[in-house]
């Protein structure tokens, strides 16, 4: 026996260079892998196939290989030893049996070894016979000295991780770019997850019997405490005073606050902020009083619909927090589906692969993922998700929204009384930096419009629209255009109108087209005050567009294609104010020409009278061109485009914020702002000019002097002049101000009718 102890000592510390050999042993035993194969797996789903496997034995202990994929090779790598993780998220086909595996294979690889040595030796293999006291006692050191070398090897393999693990932090923390992608693997009970996200009554109707036995064998690792950029994050349970509940802002500490200006233009929306919010918080209530009184639907009566929502790229939280709030909001009776477009999300978006299969596959409404494959595009995404869709309804989402109470009722019953009908919720605000909800009061109530950009704005509500609904606060809003992210259509209507446009790219004026075709082709489009949708508006893309194009080239083909089928003349003031669009490839429009004229379809100038009488374009004007101060050449330029802004003087670029049209209500306007003279301190500022009431303000009148070349305040009767240097954001600039009319050059100004292509005014 001395000559058998020598060997196992001589075995016991070759056990330190056999352990991956041992792993790789037991993945391929439990997954009918060929070694001879194993580099050689080419797609996700057969990695994740071959190289998956969990083991148990009566006290949990799990051994988990996990193929990873890194430069095109496949890589082993071993889980560490005493490294715990609950059994049961996953199923695993011919599960092995409950019994230490690793234990197992050691002895039996320890046995085959002495034997072969024994061989050499000349020594016969004994017979197996009953041992005696001490041969027993013998047998259990040699057990107990392999089980404290194992245990040693764990210990060295725990601290060599650890190193590894501060080193890889440290470099992380030196990193000073924003951009890097840090991934974070957190395993977690998944089904606990998604069943505490839920309603407490529909968590006790969906949650399976053996998913409740799942609870108390959860087990998560210890996180950081702050989150890293681009992760899975921990879970968040809710809690009545947890961060973020009833729409609150949440408060980040000092730490918190540095990461999440470095980590910010990932998303373009403070994901620290978003980590820390559980994915089923508590919102107000923005609803008027009398939407809350008015008597329910007859949910019987009302349309299923299918929930469409398309995301590239997303953060975890702002996409599962749109979807929880979907189920917890809406009654499940009119929810057929939830259909979840993946836009070809990058790889390092891990957590939009497989983690968000399994996490939608346990949800209690039918929520698929469909993938596009390759980039194609949020208005492409859209219709890959209707062609996949159940219902008679579709309803559209962006990826980061929460749903309030009550939302999807008004929606389904508008369509019930008028299948032609579109509408949208009134889209709530919710900030980018600390996630407070925000809404505005039904007295400053907004509907959509556009102006001279071609891009959707918000308008107040016009008093026609007022006296036509009165003061029921709960009746739908005529509104001109939509916002595009959030809206329901009965699903045949929207094939009737022709769906959208083929030939638009990506996204951008998709909204403003679908706007003018179903006002033009006989259908109604309504914002309704009893639904309530908030929404992160990002100021910013922080993705890129398909094919490496650019936002400006794709925005001004989907532009030009909006122009040429539905804006008739109107299109030659775009094409006059934006000269690079006579030039620019847009596509063939012949079919939509065609399909405009078989729905027989209005003009764009009954659009204009009827739906949209509050226009901003110059149908009718005495000048269109820029403001030249004679004195120093310099134009005047309406520079940041907001109300109670300073216009400035500025070198004449001939650009868009240059343009003025002196119109028939002898206001200097550019879009829906006109220069405004402050009879207090004599300054000019920007003043909105939407409404026909604020058109015919004295202050926004001014009359222009073709002999002095001054232009006139109607009110004060002093004449525009060149101000003083104000420091106005990045840097300091000639502002406006009037002046007692003396005829120096300051106060004359030349504005000159710039050319255009083609004839728009009546």
């Amino acid at each position: 026996m001395s000559k058998r102890r020598r060997y196992c000592c001589k075995i016991v510390i070759l056990t330190s260079l056999v352990w991956s050999m041992l792993d790789l042993m037991l993945i391929f035993q439990f997954t009918n892998v060929n070694p001879d194969n194993a580099g050689n797996l080419n797609t996700g789903d057969e990695i994740d196939e071959k190289f998956f496997v969990r083991i148990s034995n009566d006290h949990d202990d799990v051994i988990k290989g996990r193929q990873r994929q890194q430069n095109g090779q496949a890589k082993i790598q071993r889980e560490l030893a005493g490294k715990k993780e609950s059994l049961g998220t996953h199923s695993v086909k011919n599960k092995p049996v409950t019994e230490t595996k690793r234990k197992y294979l050691l002895r039996k690889f320890i046995d085959e070894e002495i034997a072969k040595m024994n061989a050499d030796d000349g020594v016969k293999p004994v017979e197996p016979i009953q041992k005696t006291k001490g041969e027993k006692e013998e047998n259990n050191l040699l057990s107990k000295f392999i089980e404290e070398d194992i245990a040693k090897l764990n210990s060295e393999d725990r601290k060599l991780e650890s190193l590894k693990q501060q080193k890889q932090k440290n470099k992380e923390d030196s990193q000073t770019d924003p951009r890097e992608k840090r991934k974070l693997e957190q395993p977690q009970g998944k089904v606990v997850e998604v069943q505490q996200n839920l309603p407490k009554q529909q968590r006790q109707q969906q949650q399976p019997e053996e998913d409740k036995q799942l609870e108390h064998v959860v087990v998560e690792e210890e996180q950081p405490t702050i989150p890293r950029l681009g992760h899975k994050p921990k879970f968040v349970p809710w809690s009545p005073d947890g961060y973020g509940e009833h729409g609150k802002a949440v408060q980040l500490t000092q730490e918190e606050d540095e990461l999440s200006k470095k980590t910010f233009n990932q998303f373009e929306f403070n994901i620290v902020a978003s980590d820390k919010i559980a994915l089923n918080r508590t919102l107000p209530d923005p609803r008027p009083q009398s939407c809350k009184a008015k008597s329910p639907p007859n949910i019987s009566e009302l349309p299923k619909t299918s929930v469409i929502i398309v995301f590239h790229n997303e953060a975890w939280t702002t996409l599962l927090r749109t979807v929880i709030s979907v189920i917890n909001m809406s009654p499940r009776q009119l929810l057929e589906e939830i259909l979840l477009v993946d836009d070809a999300s990058l790889p390092d978006k891990y957590w939009l692969q497989e983690d968000l299969d399994e996490y939608v596959a346990k949800l209690p409404v039918p929520t698929r993922v469909i993938r596009t494959g390759e980039r194609v595009g949020l208005i492409q995404g859209r219709l890959i998700g209707l062609q996949q869709s159940k219902a008679d309804v579709v309803t559209f989402l962006d990826s980061h929204c929460e749903c309030n109470v009550g939302w999807l009722e008004p929606l389904m019953a508008e369509i019930a009384k008028d299948r032609t009908t579109v509408v949208s919720p009134i889209i709530d605000v919710i900030s980018d930096s600390t996630f407070q909800y925000s809404f505005i009061d039904m007295r400053n109530e907004l509907i959509g419009g556009f102006g001279w950009w071609l891009e959707f704005k918000w308008f107040p509500l016009p008093q026609r629209e007022r006296d036509r609904v009165g003061s029921d606060e709960s009746i739908p809003r005529r509104t001109p255009t939509i916002a595009g992210g959030l809206f329901s259509i009965d699903k045949k209507y929207f094939q009737h109108l022709g769906l959208y446009d083929p030939g638009f790219d990506t996204w951008g004026a998709e909204n403003l087209e679908i706007s003018f075709r179903v006002w033009q082709c006989g259908g109604t489009l309504v914002i309704h005050p009893c639904s309530h949708v908030g929404h992160v508006f990002r100021s910013h893309i922080p993705y890129k567009y398909k094919d490496g194009k650019t936002p400006g080239t794709t925005l001004t083909r989907n532009n030009m294609r909006l122009l040429d089928v539905w804006m008739d003349n109107i299109k030659y003031f775009y094409m006059s104010i934006n000269p690079g669009y006579s030039t620019a490839e847009y596509g063939d429009t012949s079919e939509r020409k065609i399909l405009r004229q078989s729905l027989g379809c209005k003009d764009f100038n009954w659009y204009l009278n009827n739906i949209y009488p509050d226009n901003t374009l110059p149908l009718k004007y005495t000048r269109l061109g820029p403001i030249k101060n004679v004195e120093n050449g310099q134009c005047v330029d309406i520079y940041r485009r907001k109300a109670y802004e300073s216009p400035v003087l500025v070198e004449c670029h001939g650009g868009m914020t240059q343009i003025f049209v002196h119109n028939q209500h002898s206001n200097l306007q550019h879009d829906h702002l006109c220069l405004a003279a402050s009879t207090k301190d004599n300054t000019v500022k920007e003043r909105s000019c939407f409404l026909d009431e604020e058109k015919e303000n004295p202050e926004l009148r001014w009359s222009y002097d073709w002999q002095t070349k001054t232009f006139v305040h109607m009110s004060t009767g002093r004449c525009l002049d060149r101000g003083t240097l104000s420091w106005i954001e990045n840097g300091q600039f000639l502002t406006l101000k009037v002046n007692f009319c003396s005829g120096v050059f300051s106060q004359q100004w030349t504005m000159d009718n710039m050319p255009t292509v083609g004839k728009w005014t009546a």
